[in-house]
């Protein structure tokens, strides 16, 4: 899955710089956490999960997007480990 020019949050964006191009980042979910998958319900096949392209990833958010309205902090609205 393409998520490369999306901006990320400090955290996640120091993450990925870090470990680079094609590593398994703690805020994504994708293959490098669960390369394959069965559907209950859906019959015995295999599928093997996408892995996400992250890099290049954006600076810094895009003008006018986000939470409009919001009155907290950053840290209320990261994924905590």
């Amino acid at each position: 899955m393409d998520g490369s020019g999306n901006w990320w949050d400090a955290r996640t964006l120091a993450e990925m710089e870090t470990k680079g191009a094609d590593a398994d980042i703690s805020t994504l979910f994708d293959g490098h956490d669960l390369p394959e998958v069965t559907y209950e319900g859906f019959g015995e096949e295999v599928y093997r999960l996408d892995r996400i392209i992250y890099m290049p990833p954006r600076t810094g958010p895009a003008e006018g997007a986000g939470l409009k309205g919001w009155k907290g902090t950053e840290d209320e609205l990261s994924l905590s480990d």
